[in-house]
């Protein structure tokens, strides 16, 4: 075989391998790519699925690098989120996803500890205080741990656009 059919069947090759190894990204992929990786954290990979003509504020993808004690919290966190696509609606390069996303009730959380600060006062000396505030935060964390942690559920509308690297998240809005 001739040295330029060498490099014509290398070229061919090496271009249909390109092709097969990067499949299309599809609306319902880019979605919960998106959700996988923003809810870990995982903030740089969340951007690549959003694309550059989006709203600003998804666009910064809401999240940043976070310390240590920051990142352990959230693990404790993420345990309790989950979201589930109920609907997704393809029109021409125009798609639009319904997605429940469940959290917990953070509002609720911090009201009840708030309730149970104010409900009593504490005691003056340092060491004591400890104990009471441990016992009032293990008071809640008891009752959660027997009837579960408030959750709350919204549903979001992912709005997306197909580009040339697959589907891409333009907006997303609380419904």
């Amino acid at each position: 075989m001739s040295p330029n059919k060498k490099l014509l069947l290398f070229l061919l090759l090496f271009l249909a391998g390109c092709r097969i190894s990067q499949p299309e990204v599809g609306p319902r992929e880019a979605v919960i790519g998106y959700l996988d990786a923003y809810v870990n954290g995982r903030f740089e990979e969340a951007r690549r699925y959003i694309s550059c003509g989006a709203e600003k504020k998804i666009r910064e993808a809401k999240g940043s690098e976070r310390s240590f004690e920051e990142k352990i919290i959230r693990q404790a966190i993420i345990k309790k989120v989950n979201y589930e696509i109920q609907k997704i609606t393809v029109r021409a390069n125009r798609a639009e996803a319904l997605v429940a996303i469940t959290v917990p009730d953070f509002e609720t959380i911090l009201l009840d500890v708030a309730m149970a600060v104010s409900a009593g006062r504490f005691p003056e000396g340092g060491l004591d205080s400890l104990n009471h505030a441990s016992d009032l935060l293990g008071a809640i964390v008891n009752r959660y741990r027997e009837n579960g942690i408030p959750e709350k559920t919204t549903r979001e509308n992912f709005e997306l656009v197909k580009e040339s690297e697959g589907w891409k998240i333009l907006s997303i809005r609380s419904s």
